[in-house]
C-alpha cells in the first residue's frame, strides 16, 4: 500500500474578527449595564425627591413638579434639585406662592456665581435664620425686619433685581 501524504497549509482569518467582536460585545455589555444602573439610580432620585416634596407640600405637590418640570426645559437644570430646593423653602416656612420666585432667584446667583444651587440655598436660609446679610460679596443690598417671612422676600427681590435671568443666559 501506497502511503498518502496530504499536508494542509491555511490561514486563519477569521480569529482577529471573532476577537474584536467579542471584546465590542464585552465593552456593549459594560455600558448597556451602566445605563441601566445609571437609570436605576435616577428614578431612585426622584422618587425620593418626589416623597420629600409630597411631605411639605402636600395637595401643592403636583403643581410644585410643574414648576420643576417648567424650569427644567426652560433653563435646563435637573428637576430633582428644583424639587429639592422647593422642599427646602417650604420647610423653611416660605409661603406656597413665594416658592417659585425665590427658586428662580437661587437658580439665577447659581447660574451667576457657579455656587450649586443646593448650597446657595442653604446660604440664603442660614442667613435668613441668623439675621446676618448675605450675598454682600455681589453687592446685594435689602431691608432686614427681623421676620423671616418677609427677610426671605427681601433678599430673593435683591437677588432678582441683581442677577435676574442669569441662569436663563
Amino acid at each position: 500500500m501506497a502511503d498518502l501524504l496530504l499536508r494542509l497549509i491555511g490561514e486563519d482569518n477569521v480569529s482577529g474578527a471573532f476577537d474584536t467582536a467579542g471584546g465590542a460585545m464585552k465593552s456593549f455589555a459594560r455600558e448597556f449595564l451602566k445605563f441601566a444602573q445609571d437609570s436605576v439610580k435616577a428614578y431612585q432620585e426622584q422618587e425620593r425627591a418626589d416623597r420629600q416634596l409630597q411631605r411639605v407640600a402636600g395637595e401643592l405637590t403636583e403643581t410644585f413638579k410643574a414648576q420643576a418640570s417648567a424650569m427644567q426645559e426652560q433653563l435646563g437644570v435637573s428637576d430633582d434639585m428644583v424639587q429639592g430646593i422647593q422642599t427646602m423653602l417650604l420647610r423653611f416656612g416660605e409661603a406656597p406662592d413665594q416658592v417659585e420666585a425665590t427658586t428662580r432667584a437661587i437658580l439665577d446667583y447659581s447660574a451667576a456665581t457657579g455656587v450649586d444651587a443646593t448650597s446657595a440655598t442653604k446660604t440664603l436660609l442660614s442667613s435668613v435664620q441668623s439675621g446676618r446679610a448675605a450675598f454682600r460679596e455681589l453687592g446685594v443690598e435689602y431691608e432686614t425686619t427681623g421676620r423671616k417671612s418677609e427677610d426671605l422676600r427681601n433678599i430673593t427681590s435683591a437677588l432678582a433685581g441683581k442677577l435676574g435671568g442669569a441662569a436663563a443666559a
